[in-house]
């Protein structure tokens, strides 16, 4: 979290960390939402549970996830929501995110793909 406190302009997730993040897991799912970005953190973590449900509570290793944003927008308020859901998977969690934008979404609407690794 702090990357995105001192950096400028969004943090991408590229192919290089998609492979390590692949590579330091056994099994992975995912899952896709939208909604309105005052509600991301509770998105974050619902999110979160419905996929780790699906996998009968395994242990996680890794969570990746990208925030899509409409273009200009910006969200910081909601980046405290986003780091409390992180915080309870636990410290020794890898996680990777990344931000980018999606003309055709609303002003205040995001779509968030989770993917967890177990």
């Amino acid at each position: 979290m702090a990357e995105i406190v001192s950096s400028q302009g969004f943090i991408n997730i590229d192919q290089n960390d998609v492979d390590s993040f692949k590579a330091n897991v056994g099994d992975i799912d995912a899952e896709k939402v939208s909604g309105k970005i005052e509600e991301i953190g509770v998105m974050l973590d619902n999110a979160i549970s419905s996929i780790i449900e699906r996998n009968d509570s395994k242990q996680v290793k890794g969570l990746l996830f990208v925030i899509r944003l409409p273009q200009d927008n910006c969200f910081m308020e909601n980046i405290n929501d986003i780091h409390e859901v992180i915080d309870k998977l636990g410290e020794e969690l890898e996680c990777k995110w990344g931000i980018s934008t999606m003309d055709n979404l609303q002003d205040d609407q995001f779509e968030l793909i989770v993917v967890i690794g177990f």
